[in-house]
């Protein structure tokens, strides 16, 4: 098996929930076809929590932007 590939999705107030949807899908599709990569999809926010998106559906994200540094 591969290395992991830590993949990072941004979202805030007012995202629109495919900018944050569509890569995660697309990372989880590409592990799932191409067995030699492993991806960590993470989502991050100023604060980790309920983040609300345009549609005022709430993504949760996980972990704070200074937990990247």
């Amino acid at each position: 098996m591969g290395k992991l590939h830590r993949v990072i999705l941004l979202a805030y107030e007012n995202v629109e929930l495919l900018d944050v949807v569509g890569p995660l899908e697309t990372f989880a599709t590409a592990a799932e076809v191409a067995k030699d990569f492993r991806y960590g999809v993470e989502v991050v926010a100023e604060r980790p929590g309920l983040i609300r998106a345009s549609s005022g559906l709430a993504i949760a994200a996980t972990a704070d932007l200074g937990s990247l540094c």
